[in-house]
């Protein structure tokens, strides 16, 4: 099965506004279903069902001494860059402890395809895909919103999630949870 391993977000109201307001820009931009928002720390790709139990001891130890936190998800940034997005994403800060479990879960035994280390980590969420050129509202909307605040989340656990891909989008499942400090 696909996994990876993330803080799931509950869709806050300034959220769930931007991704309504981006629905309604077309068929080029795919705002992500609200229940979907996440923030990965780390893409696994192909997992074993045998390998579950030392993910989850490498998820564990990965998180010894990160207290709770809150996140807070400001501003609007694209991948791969602004003239040819195909990303939309708010950032998460802060990102000191995000950045702690990531680093270390970035060597875990995973498949090689599903290595992201050539890029550097980010503290993101997804917002959008983007298949062709926006149209004219995006950039406007994009401005309006390019340094708002989109809310706040407590963070007291770390998930490790399956994803299985539909023809109306992924659909994930929690397959273990893992309590901060």
């Amino acid at each position: 099965m696909r996994a990876f391993i993330a803080i799931t977000t509950p869709p806050t109201i300034e959220l769930t506004r931007l991704l309504a307001r981006l629905a309604c820009l077309g068929r080029a931009i795919t705002p992500i279903d609200p229940a979907n928002l996440h923030l990965t720390l780390r893409f696994l790709g192909e997992i074993a069902a045998g390998d579950m139990n030392g993910l989850t001891n490498a998820i564990s130890h990965a998180v010894t001494g990160v207290q709770p936190f809150n996140l807070k998800f400001c501003g609007l940034g694209m991948f791969p860059n602004d003239h040819r997005p195909r990303i939309l994403w708010t950032a998460a800060t802060p990102p000191q402890p995000l950045t702690t479990i990531a680093h270390r879960l970035a060597n875990l035994g995973t498949d090689p395809a599903a290595s992201d280390h050539d890029r550097p980590w980010q503290a993101h969420i997804t917002l959008a895909r983007i298949k062709a050129k926006p149209p004219a509202e995006w950039a406007k909307l994009i401005h309006t919103h390019a340094s708002q605040t989109f809310g706040r989340i407590p963070v007291d656990t770390i998930k490790l999630i399956a994803s299985e891909l539909t023809p109306h989008g992924p659909h994930y499942t929690t397959l273990q949870t893992i309590s901060l400090a």
